[in-house]
């Protein structure tokens, strides 16, 4: 789904400008980048919080919205908000994926598993431009680029209903706190001095408790 990505965003949209007689390439991918970075210092810690799983999800969601939003571009300065979304869509995905896909591998395979993942998301450029390239010559961009959407969404289903279901390694549970009315001694459990005054000789106190 990376290399799907790539494919429709990297390759056919300079076609797509170059058709609709826009010079807002520039304008795009400044954003996409200021967009992938800024969310990729901000989600730093997300693998931990939020989990891997939930990222792939949340980043497909938001490559979905970007393809979705790019047959409405008719001004250049319309090209920021899909940018934006596919930037946060990228900056999710990308980590994700490859500590997830190599992580699969034993410890001591980590550098092959990583270089086979980044392997696959070539794969699925190969795969798909020359299925989209067929779509926008037969139909136009319009529905390349809602495919690309609807492709991203089902993904991002299927993912929840079989691969996200399996637990996260690397999130972190919180430790569990104890309720400080738990160290607070009952009245009826603390220890008081008696005296017996039955036996006036009596020299020490019984406890009772």
């Amino acid at each position: 789904m990376l290399g799907f990505g790539f494919t429709a965003t990297a390759v056919f949209l300079t076609r797509f400008a170059t058709t609709m007689n826009l010079r807002g390439l520039g304008t795009f991918f400044t954003a996409y980048a200021i967009a992938a970075f800024l969310f990729r210092l901000n989600s730093r810690r997300w693998s931990r919080t939020v989990g891997r799983h939930r990222m792939i999800l949340m980043g497909l969601i938001g490559q979905s919205l970007g393809f979705a939003i790019l047959p409405s571009v008719t001004r250049e300065w319309h090209f920021i908000l899909p940018a934006v979304c596919c930037g946060f869509g990228h900056a999710l995905l990308f980590p994700a994926v490859l500590s997830l896909g190599a992580g699969a591998f034993p410890s001591e395979y980590r550098g092959t598993g990583t270089t086979i993942i980044l392997g696959f998301t070539e794969v699925g450029q190969i795969v798909s431009a020359p299925l989209l390239g067929w779509v926008i010559d037969r139909f136009g961009f319009a529905p390349m680029f809602y495919i690309s959407s609807g492709v991203a969404l089902s993904v991002g289903g299927l993912y929840a209903l079989t691969t996200a279901r399996k637990p996260d390694e690397e999130i972190e549970t919180p430790a569990p706190t104890r309720s400080r009315r738990a160290h607070r001694p009952s009245p009826q459990t603390v220890a008081r001095p008696v005296v017996c005054a039955k036996d006036p000789d009596a020299q020490e106190s019984r406890v009772e408790s």
